[in-house]
């Protein structure tokens, strides 16, 4: 109620300011620029003279003339806490509620504060201030004093009746006692106090007999009243140009998030240099394709984060006091940020997509760089999301949290047909995987030409090879029927006779599983081979056993064999009639890659291509390699924890998080995974002999395959793996090192804990 009217809370807070213990200011304005927005913000309807003479006026009354061209992140403590006063009273609202306008602020900025505040208050405001404990001065300077104990109220009244008040009730102050000082001791007393039960039930006697002179009624609120001084478009602008200018002004963050662009594209560029054009080393550039998204994942999402716990604070006062509403802030934001997602993602794109020889295309550019600025925009829109959420170091770890499963369902660790029924829903929901085949679709789809092979023989020189084997045929939308004609050996085929010529093996398996392998072959060649005699039947189907290697399960039902055999089997039923063509739909569909690689090595006779499944494989039950595996985990975890630990201690978290993405990608990089040691040239490989990613990688692969584990099991009659020396040499790691490489995770963790002293030290001397 003011003035007798019953206002409503819309209206309240155009009529009441209220400012916050915390002092909340934009740091990259001066103290005149930030009046100046505010009196833009609440005096829409005056002209720009009547504004400016406004600020004008209040830089006089609160004295800050001297500071008006300073950045409000370099003024004292006292004058940040008067300009957050002034900022409220650009609108000249009749009742100031102040929430400890002394707090952090010593006696003589404290007393100026309050020197300004009462002459504010004499201009003919009501001012109400919360203040713990003001000295003797301070008092002096205060109307009326409100005092509370234990949420009762046990005095309000004039500041210079309290202590004769307190007297009335037994409660003496001595002379030379501060009157504050003595409130607080008579707040202080227990409760069962007959003085202090006295004082408070006459209190409260007084507020019971108070009968308002006027009674307000709804009536009385003003129906005409308008929230925000300005339109949400109005505010839009104002919010951009204030955005904007806040960017220039503080462009470290830009310049970190380009500068870290260039480094890793750079660092890309240099690991795989010309490699886009390489049929031999496809599997190296589809790592650039998924390194690349990761880059601008971290990048767009640790800048974002970063963004509103920064602003929370003068968001919510500013919102809360009416100056805009959080619709323009929210457009505002989005838009000032997309410049900064385009020109940082470009710049890592325009490098990596040169120096590792892309398809100078400029459709395949446009469109790979489209599905990077889209991925971009994602992760900083989850950046914004959990920086608005939860406190910064959560919303780290929340951002990792989302990366992980995303990643994993990207369809570049886990294929998509060798994902089960109960992953496949989540393979797609991941917008990883959906970045990641945009990204191949630039590069490799629409009709691009075979690629350049420098060896004998490249399997994926014809990309729909590629495609098909990561669960990404080439795109043919729209296409629904083939027409043509079939010729054989020059000779135009009926249907009928292409039948007996060609033969067409389904993509799903359709097997009697009621008969036995060798069964269902000896029925086919029964149907298929009438002309021939009961020996040669038998020879062919025995024959046929041993070239697809199924002696083994010869006697099995067909309902109990395993994938690869079952698909081999379909394919040996149509070899019965030898077929002079033979069409396969999808023979690797629904195997696991080892199967598909055995299956394809069947029938094309050739090993051409190897894939590594590690993850989700059942690793050997041995307590050794187990506790072999365990330490190499944990001797990573101390040194990822070391490394947190030394970043926070030399810079604010926002450059620590940039940080951590320069430290952990070049890392990742070195480790053997992405880029084999045979394959990383002379500038490659010094980063990997000091990256501890890549001695942690060799120690879980000594732990899981080295110290004279047996061959592997294999239930097919080939597979190339089954000698674990075949794996390692693949991986460039022919000779394991399992002491060697926690030597060298333990020398990691010496020299991090060492600079982490220092760190420390550094830090103690400077604070």
């Amino acid at each position: 109620m003011v003035d007798g009217q019953l206002l409503s809370e819309r209206r309240s807070r155009k009529l009441v300011s209220y400012t916050r213990q915390e002092v909340t200011l934009w740091q990259c304005l001066t103290v005149e620029e930030s009046l100046r927005y505010a009196a833009e913000f609440k005096l829409g309807h005056c002209t720009h003279e009547q504004k400016q003479t406004k600020v004008l006026e209040l830089l006089d009354i609160l004295g800050l003339q001297r500071c008006a061209d300073t950045l409000t992140a370099d003024i004292s403590g006292g004058q940040a806490k008067r300009l957050s006063i002034g900022l409220e009273l650009v609108s000249d609202p009749k009742v100031m509620l102040l929430d400890e306008p002394t707090s952090g602020l010593d006696s003589v900025a404290a007393y100026q504060v309050l020197a300004y505040v009462r002459e504010l208050a004499a201009r003919g405001r009501v001012i109400a201030c919360v203040i713990h404990q003001p000295n003797s001065q301070q008092m002096q300077l205060i109307d009326d004093l409100f005092v509370l104990a234990k949420g009762r109220r046990i005095y309000n009244g004039p500041t210079s009746v309290m202590v004769t008040r307190f007297a009335s009730f037994e409660l003496f102050c001595p002379v030379s006692y501060n009157p504050a000082d003595y409130a607080l001791e008579v707040a202080s007393l227990e409760q069962e106090d007959e003085r202090l039960k006295r004082l408070m039930m006459e209190e409260e006697k007084d507020i019971f007999d108070y009968k308002p002179t006027r009674l307000a009624t709804e009536k009385s609120v003003d129906e005409s009243y308008q929230r925000y001084s300005l339109t949400t478009f109005q505010q839009l602008q104002l919010l951009l140009h204030r955005t904007a200018m806040c960017v220039v002004k503080d462009s470290y963050q830009f310049k970190a998030r380009i500068g870290i662009n260039i480094a890793i594209a750079s660092l890309l560029s240099l690991a795989f240099y010309s490699t886009g054009n390489n049929a031999d080393r496809i599997w190296a550039n589809t790592a650039v394709l998924i390194i690349s998204l990761y880059a601008i994942f971290f990048t767009s999402l640790f800048s974002a984060v970063l963004v509103y716990p920064r602003e929370s604070a003068c968001l919510v006062q500013e919102s809360k006091n009416n100056w805009y509403s959080l619709k323009a802030y929210y457009w505002a934001k989005i838009i000032v940020e997309l410049p900064t997602l385009f020109c940082s993602s470009l710049v890592f794109v325009v490098i990596v997509y040169f120096f590792t020889s892309q398809p100078l295309e400029w459709f395949r550019f446009g469109m790979f760089t489209l599905v990077c600025l889209l991925f971009g925009w994602i992760s900083q829109m989850l950046g914004l999301l959990l920086g608005s959420l939860m406190p910064i170091q959560n919303s780290v770890f929340i951002g990792i949290l989302v990366l992980v499963p995303a990643s994993l369902f990207s369809g570049f660790f886990v294929l998509l047909r060798d994902a089960g029924p109960f992953l496949r829903p989540l393979m797609y929901v991941s917008f990883v995987r959906y970045a990641f085949e945009g990204a191949l679709h630039a590069i490799y789809g629409y009709d691009r030409p075979n690629l350049e092979c420098p060896e004998v023989f490249c399997y994926f020189g014809k990309l729909k090879h590629f495609l098909s084997f990561i669960s990404m045929p080439e795109l043919a939308y729209g296409k629904t029927n083939v027409t043509g004609q079939l010729i054989v050996d020059g000779q135009l085929l009926s249907e009928r006779r292409s039948r007996k010529l060609v033969s067409y093996t389904r993509q799903e398996v359709t097997l009697w599983q009621c008969l036995t392998v060798e069964e269902s072959l000896r029925y086919a060649a029964e149907f298929k081979l009438g002309h021939c005699t009961h020996e040669q039947k038998q020879t062919k189907v025995l024959e046929l056993l041993d070239i697809l290697g199924l002696q083994g399960c010869a006697d099995t039902l067909t309902a109990d064999i395993s994938g690869g055999q079952a698909k081999r089997l379909s394919i040996g039923l149509e070899l019965v009639s030898d077929p002079k063509v033979m069409l396969l739909d999808e023979p690797t569909s629904g195997l696991d890659s080892v199967a598909a690689y055995q299956v394809l090595a069947y029938v094309f006779m050739t090993s051409v291509f190897i894939v590594i499944v590690y993850y989700f494989t059942s690793q050997p039950l041995e307590w050794f390699r187990f506790g072999m595996f365990t330490l190499v985990c944990l001797m990573f975890s101390w040194v990822a924890q070391l490394l947190g630990l030394i970043l926070g201690s030399l810079m604010p978290a926002q450059q620590a998080i940039f940080c951590c993405t320069m430290v952990l990608i070049p890392a990742c990089l070195g480790s053997g995974f992405f880029v084999p040691l045979r394959d990383a040239g002379l500038v490659v490989q010094p980063l990997m002999y000091v990256s501890f990613v890549r001695y942690a990688f060799e120690g879980a692969i000594s732990a899981i395959y080295g110290y004279d584990r047996p061959n592997l099991d294999c239930p097919e009659i080939f597979c190339y793996f089954r000698k674990l020396q075949h794996y390692l040499d693949f991986i460039s790691m022919p000779q394991l090192a399992y002491g060697y490489d926690l030597l060298a995770l333990f020398v990691w963790i010496v020299v991090l804990m060492l600079a982490l002293y220092l760190s420390l030290r550094r830090r103690v001397k400077q604070d």
